[in-house]
Parts: structure tokens; C-alpha cells; sequence
């Protein structure tokens, strides 16, 4: 099953409790509209804000036909970001060092009362042949001309300072006050305070330390997210181990602890404990991962992220 509103529609049957209560319509209209052919959702989770409305990510391959969708969607979006991002998706089967992008997120960034036009947009640049180099160097060259012109100086600087870690995801956040360019980064824990210094973030140390001590113990890589437009912003982003199962479920009481101390004594956390039931009767693929967020303010949060993805057709031979 890979049609989103039967994805969808599926999750708030058996986990509509975990899926915020005050915005569940709007979603659904998402859902319903865009592309149907998806790799997987994610559900943003706030345990701190009880019912708050949260983001909705929707995954795609980059398969033609999907390609061919999402330019009909975009196509339908009369404003010159949607514009761009079909320019960028036009570019794909242009440039070679382009073909290697095999997975698209689109993040429909929940903004006060509504959901965006136009949604955040992530390209994956997971695949092992994105290492340091030209073809990386190349990549985001033309991501970031293309859809975020005013990164571009900053953004080819940062890519080839990353001696320490390897880029993930390009994303470009075009619904906030500013257009902002997300680098998302792989790395071992050990490394994240090096690698920063090499970009001359100016972000507080102090505020990340914890974090960073939390992460260690739970792997040795560790992923960063930094954004930036012509300047690097203090906000960083600390992604922490996707749990599938229950016997890798790290959220327990003294992780919950950590939480509510490194995010201002706030007891609304305790609400974590309801990811584990992410997990059970899941008819899907599922998973869940926990992400802190250290803002410019040097304020703290962490939000949750619940993703399923359908399950693989099953083969009748072979």
C-alpha cells in the first residue's frame, strides 16, 4: 500500500491518540491532495505541547512518474518558489551528478493557524557516492542556485569544510520570515565540536555539550542539522537514533530526566513515554526518533518524530 490517504487514513484508525487531536482535517486535506505514490510519512510529535498542531513530511522516490507529479503539483502553485523547485526538478535529468538523489521529503511546516503553500523541500544525499568531492560540490551548486540563490557563496564554503562529517540532506525552507538553506550532516559524536569550529558556527557549546553526552551513549555517529541564508545561524539541530522495536527504545526515565533538565524543567515531557506505543499493532513499517533543537535564544526543545512507510508488496514466488 503506497496510496498517502490510505497511509494515513490507516494511522489515525490505529494511532490517531499519537497523531495530534486540533489540526487532524488539515492534514487529511494534505493528504488527499498531494502526490499519492509515497516512500513514507512522518508525524511530528511535541510532548511538551499537548495537541499542538504539528508538521506533516511526506517521502518520495524520484522515480519519473513521481518526478512528472510533483512538477504537476508545483506546476499548480502560482508563486515563483514553486517555480523554482520545478526548475530544480528539471535540472534532475539534466545533470548527471544529479541522478543519485533517490529520495525527496516535502515538510508542511505547520505556521500558526494553516499549513504552507509551499512546503519545505529536502533532497537526500544519503548515497554513498556524495562524499567530499566534485560531484557533492557540483550538487549543491545547482541545488542551491537554483532554489536558494542568496546560500550559494556560503553554502559551496560549508561543503567543503566538511572534513569531519558527510552531507545527508540539502533542505530549503521557504514558509518562515526569511528563505533558509538546512544542511544535515553525519558524524561521530566525537567530532560534531571540531567540525563546528571548522565552519565557525558562533552557536552556545555550553547549551550542546549535554546534548552531544546524550547521544554518545546512544551511537557513535550522531546527526547535526545547521541553517543558514548569506550568514550561518546559531540554531543548531541534534538528530538522535531511530528506534524501531521496542528493545532499542532508549526513551526511559533517566533519558526523560535528562530531557526535562536540558529543556527548561519542563515536566511536560514525561509525555514521552507514549512513543513507545508508536510501535505496537503498527500494521506498517514504523519507527520513531527523538530530535533537540538549540535555538538562537539559546532556548531548548525536543520534538519527536513518528514515521511510517507501507509495507513491501509481498512476492508470490521467489
Amino acid at each position: 500500500m503506497n496510496n498517502l490517504s490510505q497511509l494515513h487514513q490507516q494511522l489515525c484508525n490505529s494511532h490517531g491518540f499519537l497523531i495530534n487531536q486540533n489540526n487532524q482535517e488539515a492534514t487529511k486535506y494534505l493528504a488527499d491532495k498531494i502526490p499519492q505514490f509515497t516512500k513514507g510519512v512522518c508525524y511530528e510529535y511535541r510532548a511538551a505541547e499537548l495537541n499542538h498542531p504539528c508538521d506533516f513530511l511526506v517521502a518520495y522516490d524520484t522515480s519519473e512518474q513521481t518526478i512528472r507529479q510533483l512538477r504537476e503539483l508545483f506546476s499548480s502553485i502560482q508563486q515563483h518558489q514553486s517555480q523554482s523547485i520545478n526548475h530544480f526538478l528539471d535540472l534532475y535529468y539534466e545533470h548527471r551528478c544529479l541522478r543519485d538523489i533517490q529520495l525527496i521529503w516535502l515538510s508542511f511546516d505547520w505556521s500558526k493557524n494553516h499549513y504552507p503553500v509551499i512546503p519545505t523541500f529536502y533532497i537526500s544525499t544519503q548515497h554513498y557516492s556524495y562524499v567530499k568531492g566534485e560531484k557533492l560540490y557540483d550538487t549543491v551548486q545547482y541545488a542551491l542556485s537554483t532554489l536558494a540563490p542568496q546560500s550559494l557563496v556560503l553554502g559551496n564554503a560549508l561543503v567543503r569544510k566538511l572534513d569531519l562529517g558527510k552531507l545527508n540532506h540539502i533542505g530549503f525552507t521557504f514558509a518562515r520570515e526569511s528563505l533558509k538553506t538546512k544542511f544535515t550532516i553525519t558524524l561521530d559524536c566525537d567530532k560534531v565540536l571540531q567540525q563546528l569550529e571548522m565552519l565557525n558556527w558562533q552557536g552556545s557549546v555550553n547549551k550542546l555539550k549535554p546534548i552531544l553526552d546524550i547521544a554518545s551513549q546512544l551511537s557513535k555517529t550522531v546527526q547535526i542539522s545547521i541553517s543558514f541564508t548569506d550568514v550561518l545561524s546559531n540554531k543548531i539541530e541534534v538528530e538522535l537514533p531511530w528506534v524501531r522495536q521496542a528493545s532499542s527504545n532508549y526513551v526511559d526515565t533517566n533519558f526523560i530526566d535528562n530531557v526535562i533538565h536540558i529543556c527548561g524543567d519542563d515536566t511536560n515531557y514525561c509525555r514521552l513515554t507514549e512513543l513507545a506505543k508508536w510501535l505496537e499493532n503498527n500494521p506498517n513499517n514504523k519507527a520513531f526518533y527523538t530530535k533537540f533543537s538549540i535555538f538562537e535564544d539559546d532556548s531548548c526543545n525536543l520534538k519527536s518524530y513518528l514515521h511510517s512507510s507501507p509495507q513491501p508488496k509481498k512476492r508470490l514466488f521467489g
